[in-house]
């Protein structure tokens, strides 16, 4: 299908290659957060506060951001974590 440049399109976000790493999540968090005019410090601080382990990170990600990005893994302990 063709589209219309600037049309909204979600972002795809492979968790089992590099795009998937808790750097680049919080990265591209950041990046969205300055796009909507969010307030990416307090994402921040949730994150250090709640986020022990990648999974946190990850379900953190989704459920702020959710919205706008599909997470997709082949991981079936990522996939039996969040019920997929």
């Amino acid at each position: 299908m063709i589209k219309r440049k600037g049309e909204y399109r979600r972002i795809v976000i492979d968790l089992d290659g590099s795009d998937g790493n808790v750097y680049v999540l919080l990265s591209l968090a950041q990046s969205i957060c300055r796009k909507l005019d969010w307030d990416y410090d307090r994402f921040d601080a949730e994150v250090n506060f709640f986020s022990h382990r990648y999974e946190d990170v990850v379900a953190l990600f989704d459920e702020w951001f959710g919205e706008y990005c599909d997470l997709e893994t082949s991981q079936d302990y990522l996939l039996k974590v969040f019920d997929k």
